[in-house]
């Protein structure tokens, strides 16, 4: 297949099984959403992504379920973003992603959890959690977690992530590598 990008549709609510396995050229997948951030598919099927050019899998707000192989085989993949959304991450989902060095879960560790992961993924052990913690009344706070070789541990430097803040949030400055920037605008 030709294809290279694909955006996918707000009216679309599923990726089918296999739906562009074996687009070996699709480099980027767009998922349109609303203005909170969420998109209408909530599943993505068996195989749907397998052996595709995916340089990143950055899956929005509303997807529930990955299905079986649905990235298997994407190995030029180098970052997995999964929304607090996700409940199933079936058998070898992310299997075959081994360029993969960034997992982040927009969500909790206690979310994290309740998660159904089958076998297969092992690239989702090196997992980071963007925690929101309340931080007042117009204002949120995070912190970087990782799962290492000992245990639970805050990342210090978490320079190469980026903070996407709901609409109506105000940023009023950037923690990143010690150093404290005042954000404009």
């Amino acid at each position: 297949s030709s294809v290279t990008e694909f955006t996918v549709p707000e009216n679309i609510s599923e990726i089918g099984n296999g739906a562009f396995q074996n687009c070996t050229n699709l480099t980027s997948v767009t998922f349109t959403t609303n203005e909170e951030g969420f998109c209408n598919v909530w599943n993505i099927g068996n195989n749907a992504f397998q052996n595709t050019a995916l340089t990143r899998i950055d899956l929005p707000a509303g997807v529930s379920s990955i299905g079986s192989s649905a990235f298997d085989g994407c190995g030029d993949a180098t970052a997995i973003t999964l929304p607090e959304s996700v409940s199933a991450i079936r058998p070898y989902a992310f299997s075959g992603c081994s360029k993969v060095t960034t997992v982040t879960f927009e969500g909790s560790q206690e979310a994290w959890s309740k998660i159904s992961i089958g076998t297969g993924n092992n690239v989702l052990d090196q997992v980071t959690f963007l925690q929101a913690t309340e931080g007042g009344d117009d204002y949120l706070s995070f912190r970087w977690l990782n799962y290492g070789e000992n245990g639970w541990e805050e990342n210090q430097h978490p320079a190469d992530r980026e903070v996407h803040a709901p609409a109506g949030l105000h940023l009023y400055g950037v923690f990143y590598h010690n150093h404290w920037d005042e954000a404009t605008g």
